[in-house]
């Protein structure tokens, strides 16, 4: 939340990959907006143009895509936190940062497979889709380099 620190963070880098997030997806937490509102804004500043924003698989966007649970039950819960998410997304993506936004499934700390799905429109059929931690620090690794999610929201489940 500190505007200063996070654009003194950013001196002499080429790109940022967050994966800010709240302690708990139940309650909103706005300081989670105000973080990505500097990351952003910094970013510009110090032109820092490659984002890539590590993101919840469940906002409203195709989530009809995802099967009933996602689609009507989480947001029930989750609908505040939801709203925080689209905020954010909605910053990043009215900024000039040449960003990505990677929506993942429910995170579980598995080991690095690299046999996840990813697209902007796969589906699941799982009643809760997953993916490791690992195969997402995986995933937007390769994004560094790999161009095809460029100005995307890809979603990564198994």
């Amino acid at each position: 939340s500190d505007y200063k620190r996070v654009e003194a963070a950013l001196d002499g880098h080429d790109g940022v990959i967050s994966a800010l997030g709240a302690s708990t997806p139940i309650r909103r937490d706005l300081t989670m907006v105000k973080g990505i509102d500097n990351i952003v804004s910094a970013m510009q500043r110090q032109k820092v143009n490659r984002f890539i924003y590590q993101f919840f698989l469940g906002v409203k966007e195709f989530r009809s895509e995802l099967g009933f649970v996602l689609d009507k039950i989480v947001p029930l819960a989750l609908n505040g936190s939801i709203k925080d998410h689209e905020t954010k997304e909605q910053i990043i993506v009215s900024s000039d940062l040449l960003w990505t936004i990677v929506r993942c499934a429910m995170l579980t700390n598995g080991p690095v497979t690299g046999k996840y799905r990813e697209g902007e429109h796969i589906t699941s059929t799982a009643f809760m889709p997953m993916i490791s931690r690992a195969d997402v620090a995986n995933f937007i690794i390769k994004q560094l380099t790999d161009s095809r999610y460029n100005y995307k929201k890809p979603r990564l489940m198994y």
